[in-house]
């Protein structure tokens, strides 16, 4: 499922233009998934770093020379020109890559703000149930602690790795 974005084009120098977050979010995510081939195809891992968008181990540093965006905060602003994507990419999609089997994220705070969040479910939820929202997935790793569970094993470890990340989180690693 494509979620289109409306864009306009300029006729004068061929360029784009996008107006507000939620169409530059929507025209990201569709170039990355087209890069990919991601809906049905070629997305197996994700990875967030310093903002950065990781998909299949490779990081997406995309250039747009002809792209013109408008009303967007600074913040925004910012992270498209470094090419912090992960920032602005819409993760609701997660839901629709079939093959998607690894998600690593090096903050906690990222996954339950953008992630999370992106997948329509409450910020205070169990980072585990993206084990139900997402049924393919195999890997789930916050702050390099690597959760590979299987489906039967998730609701009995769950509190622990939960306990294991609040620890992490307060000792600054």
């Amino acid at each position: 499922m494509k979620v289109i974005c409306h864009l306009v084009k300029l006729e004068v120098v061929s360029r784009l233009l996008i107006h507000g977050l939620r169409n530059l979010q929507v025209f990201l995510t569709n170039t990355v998934l087209d890069a990919f081939w991601g809906i049905v195809y070629n997305i197996e891992s994700i990875e967030v770093r310093g903002g950065a968008l990781i998909v299949n181990g490779i990081r997406y540093v995309q250039s747009f020379p002809n792209l013109r965006i408008s009303g967007l905060p600074i913040d925004k602003q910012i992270q498209m020109q470094n090419k912090q994507y992960a920032e602005i990419f819409d993760f609701s999609c997660l839901q629709y890559l079939e093959k998607l089997n690894v998600l690593n994220c090096r903050f906690a705070t990222f996954m339950l703000t953008k992630v999370i969040r992106g997948l329509g479910l409450k910020e205070n939820s169990n980072v585990f149930v993206l084990f139900n929202v997402l049924p393919r997935l195999r890997e789930l790793t916050l702050l390099q602690v690597s959760c590979l569970l299987g489906r039967t094993l998730m609701y009995v470890l769950s509190e622990v790795r939960i306990s294991l990340i609040l620890l992490n989180v307060g000792r600054g690693y």
